[in-house]
């Protein structure tokens, strides 16, 4: 195996790990004016996975992340883990999609509120779809809600946007991400 792919292999372990870290310490957060609602830190690494590797890689890391924060926080397997890593893996995808737009008519920030706002809508759909009956809720419960949750994705999504901005500014600035690749 070539040098390229192992140092490769253990980037994207790293980035994994940087994201477990994140959400885990992020759900014991208290919710701020949305019950349930998160501002997303792990999708700061995820963009810039997608930035610097590709969408494969950013795939991978969103997906393993979802995984093992599913262990390590004890919702494996329940709804919330469904609709998280559903949530996840589609506002992965919609961001990849984004990016080709950055720097011409979007910002790294524009990009992430895209895939705040893509993981919600995935999560309401999903919501919707699997766990209506199960969870007894009327359709104006999740009607009232919705929008609720929509207006604070964009706020979470710029917040990570931000940071994931700010990251990637210093990878770039450091030269970090080449002095690591040789």
């Amino acid at each position: 195996m070539k040098i390229h792919n192992i140092k490769k292999i253990v980037l994207i372990a790293l980035f994994v790990s940087i994201a477990v870290i994140l959400q885990t310490i992020e759900s014991t957060f208290p919710y701020f004016f949305v019950p349930w609602a998160k501002l997303g830190l792990p999708n700061i690494v995820i963009l810039f996975t997608l930035i610097y590797f590709g969408f494969t890689e950013g795939l991978l890391v969103a997906f393993i992340k979802s995984i093992i924060g599913g262990f390590l926080t004890g919702t494996m397997f329940n709804p919330s883990f469904i609709m998280s890593i559903s949530g996840g893996l589609t506002s992965t995808i919609a961001m990849w999609l984004a990016l080709p737009l950055l720097n011409k008519k979007f910002t790294l920030v524009t990009v992430s509120v895209i895939g705040a706002l893509v993981h919600i809508i995935t999560q309401f759909t999903i919501v919707y779809v699997i766990f209506f009956d199960m969870l007894s809720l009327g359709k104006s419960g999740l009607i009232f809600t919705s929008p609720w949750f929509m207006f604070f994705a964009i706020p979470a999504g710029f917040v990570t946007g931000m940071a994931a901005n700010f990251v990637v500014e210093y990878i770039d600035r450091t030269n970090l991400l080449t002095k690591i690749n040789g």
